[in-house]
């Protein structure tokens, strides 16, 4: 029974394959075992549900926040970045270095519709899942991202709840 509540281990994941829809059995899932986990807002006019995690992240640094949004009148799911003030979406560019493999990578955020949000949210997911190191463009130098691990878990939990809602794990 508490296998059930970890983390599905799936490799296969494919973060470019981008999906929203949701059923009447993965919102009942998120409501009754992961929803005490985020701060809810309700958008009424939108009719959006709208989590966000609930520990604070330190506003001192660049961080990087995510939205998931429930859009229950078409059973989606969404993920909205958010970043903090230190980092604009417009020029939002992350290295990561898995030492362990012997790889790294850039991954860019291409402002834009949803689809771009949530496959930047899955490239990022897919490396912290793999324990790559980031570093983050800012000020026209490269620094260090991610190096708490408030704002990893955070980030990955909040990745993870939104595949699970969209039934990709």
């Amino acid at each position: 029974m508490l296998l059930g509540c970890g983390q599905i281990e799936n490799d296969t994941l494919d973060p470019n394959e981008v999906i929203f829809t949701t059923n009447d059995a993965s919102k009942l899932f998120f409501k009754n075992t992961r929803r005490t986990y985020y701060d809810l807002e309700v958008n009424e006019a939108a009719k959006l549900e709208i989590y966000r995690w609930k520990e604070a992240l330190d506003e001192n640094q660049a961080q990087l926040g995510l939205a998931l949004v429930n859009n229950w009148r078409y059973d989606e799911a969404y993920l909205l970045l958010e970043p903090n003030e230190y980092i604009t979406l417009n020029t939002l560019k992350l290295k990561w270095i898995n030492e362990e493999v012997g790889s790294s990578g850039e991954i860019i955020f291409e402002p834009g519709n949803k689809t771009n949000h949530a496959r930047f949210a899955g490239l990022v997911y897919q490396q912290l899942r793999a324990k790559s190191q980031f570093s983050i463009w800012l000020e026209n130098e490269w620094q260090p991202f991610f190096t708490d691990n408030s704002s990893k878990d955070a980030f990955e939990k909040t990745v993870y709840d939104f595949y699970r809602l969209t039934e990709r794990l």
